[in-house]
């Protein structure tokens, strides 16, 4: 059973892919993307060498410290998506109060119990991974 998610997941991603593809070369929304402001190859050249430098810097590092450093990722994640949570509850009841928007409290308690959801996995992670010194995820 777990080889067909795996598979199934596969076939999503490929087909993602092929559908930014088509998207990027063939309606030529890419190409028109970075040749109307050339500066943004910049950006993200910038990103990918700071990127490859993070990892390099990562993997050099002793397991303590990759153990150290793996904490410190997940906490700042759970923290950071714990508080875009509260701040998007908060922001949530004082829309939805308006009754213009009354057809949109479904969905929006959907998507809030989603952005929950995982802030609660990454808080589990981080349990895990301070407990047993072990995690799946990373």
């Amino acid at each position: 059973m777990k080889r067909f998610w795996f598979i199934l997941g596969l076939l999503i991603v490929a087909a993602l892919t092929a559908q930014e593809l088509y998207d990027f070369i063939i309606t030529n929304r890419g190409v028109e993307y970075f040749s109307s402001r050339p500066q943004r190859l910049i950006y993200v050249a910038g990103v990918a060498v700071v990127g490859g430098l993070v990892t390099f810097g990562y993997g050099r590092l002793s397991v303590g410290w990759q153990r150290t450093a793996r904490l410190s990722v997940l906490a700042a994640m759970a923290v950071a998506l714990t508080g875009f949570c509260c701040y998007m509850a908060v922001a949530a009841v004082r829309i939805l109060a308006e009754p213009s928007f009354s057809s949109f409290r479904w969905p929006v308690a959907g998507c809030w119990l989603l952005f929950l959801a995982f802030a609660a996995w990454l808080w589990f992670e981080f349990w895990h991974l301070l407990r047993r010194g072990a995690t799946k995820f990373l």
